[in-house]
């Protein structure tokens, strides 16, 4: 039997006032649903997110349309399904982002779990400074000061990240 919202057994059949609706009523099935539905998977993912810093701005790049948290902005990363262990992430982020010389990894964060309804992220930030304006950037990094972020939309995640590091309100 069904309570009169529809989704929790209810022994009040006689005076629900929806008993005339009923489709479980009606088709003798009221044992049977409803159906609870199976959890979601959830999935866990690395994301390592290069903050890469030249004077008191940060280089974000706009996350696609086939990704989580489409069109909002973020920091370069290397995403993976598997932990990374920190001396390859800093070793392939200083290769494959070819940051200018002068470019000093200072540290990394705690790891920050994020959960999603279908994802949970562990999330570590290599906070990485620039001596030298950043001219070979790739296709879609850009620099962005406070007033320009502000203006953004961001992942929850990263806002948090930068207003712990005191740059974002």
């Amino acid at each position: 039997m069904l309570n009169w919202i529809g989704f929790l057994p209810c022994p009040n059949c006689p005076i629900c006032p929806f008993k005339a609706e009923c489709f479980a009523l009606k088709n003798d099935l009221i044992d049977t649903l409803p159906i609870k539905k199976g959890k979601t998977k959830v999935s866990q993912v690395y994301l390592n997110y290069a903050v890469i810093q030249f004077e008191n701005s940060f280089y974000f790049k706009k996350r696609d349309d086939s990704s989580i948290w489409k069109g909002l902005y973020d920091f370069p990363l290397i995403e993976s399904a598997e932990r990374i262990a920190n001396e390859i992430v800093i070793e392939q982020l200083f290769a494959t982002l070819e940051l200018p010389k002068g470019s000093v990894f200072d540290k990394k964060s705690p790891e920050i779990i994020h959960l999603l309804s279908h994802r949970r992220l562990s999330v570590c930030f290599y906070h990485i400074s620039l001596k030298n304006k950043w001219n070979k950037a790739p296709e879609g990094v850009f620099l962005m000061n406070f007033e320009e972020c502000s203006k953004k939309g961001l992942p929850r995640v990263i806002e948090k990240y930068l207003k712990d590091i005191n740059w974002y309100e």
